[in-house]
């Protein structure tokens, strides 16, 4: 835990929130609330704004698991929480990104 905290305190980590996922992605937050349970975390519970709008995080411009069997993604747990908002850094995502991208038709 101190690795992390060291790295966010000195400017060195890149902390990514779920909008900032599911936007990159271009999934819905229910989407990707399902690839994190799957992983054995828990990202965290709908805002009521989410709520009112469905869990969707922005216009879903793509699905990402489009060329993948949805119910198989498995998305890491947080790797810090900060009060009630889990966040990941940059690296863990490019990590699971590498492992989980597929090439388009």
């Amino acid at each position: 835990m101190n690795d992390i905290v060291n790295r966010i305190a000195s400017g060195q980590a890149t902390l990514l929130g779920i909008e900032d996922i599911c936007t990159r992605l271009g999934i819905s937050r229910t989407t990707f609330d399902r690839w994190v349970r799957n992983g054995g975390g828990k990202a965290g519970p709908l805002t009521g704004a989410q709520l009112a709008r469905g869990g969707i995080i922005g216009s879903v411009v793509q699905d990402f698991s489009a060329n993948s069997t949805e119910g198989n993604i498995k998305f890491p747990p947080p790797d810090i929480r900060i009060g009630n908002s889990p966040k990941w850094e940059m690296e863990t995502f490019k990590r699971w990104l590498t492992e989980n991208a597929q090439p388009g038709k």
